[in-house]
């Protein structure tokens, strides 16, 4: 985690990927902290938009979360 903005609500990458939340997994990833480490897999079976976890391996927990777009 490089950061968390809005109190768990979108989680910035190392790779400055920016990631939204599914709001029904705020409260988990609200506590989520600056280097923590994060694994990102796709998971087919999930609703859209937010088809893709994101796995806090520090703390052995996870969130729904879809990629944004970068803003130019």
């Amino acid at each position: 985690v490089q950061e968390n903005r809005e109190n768990g609500k979108f989680i910035v990458l190392e790779d400055k990927s920016v990631w939204e939340i599914d709001a029904r997994n705020h409260h988990v990833t609200s506590q989520w902290h600056q280097y923590d480490a994060i694994a990102v897999r796709f998971q087919e079976t999930a609703e859209p938009p937010f088809q893709y976890g994101l796995t806090n391996e520090d703390k052995d927990e996870g969130a729904s979360a879809r990629w944004v777009r970068p803003q130019r």
